[in-house]
């Protein structure tokens, strides 16, 4: 949810329509984000939060929002 419906629109509105280059860092241990402005963001399949697994999966499994041995969600899109 957090990469589909803000990280990458956000970045994109931020970098191609106002011409800011934006990355969006997201913590998924605590459901924050850093913004770093005038970075501009790395392509999709090379950016760490597409390799997060789905919140949905570990909570039911782990009990916590953060597991890397989990597989990456099947619901990111480049």
């Amino acid at each position: 949810m957090c990469v589909n419906m803000c990280k990458i629109p956000t970045q994109d509105f931020s970098t191609n329509e106002l011409g800011l280059p934006l990355t969006m860092i997201p913590n998924f241990e605590d459901m924050s984000c850093e913004m770093v402005y005038g970075q501009v963001p790395p392509p999709f399949e090379e950016d760490p939060a597409s390799k997060q697994p789905c919140f949905a999966d570990i909570y039911k499994l782990f009990g916590s929002l953060a597991n890397p041995s989990s597989t990456i969600c099947h619901k990111l899109q480049a």
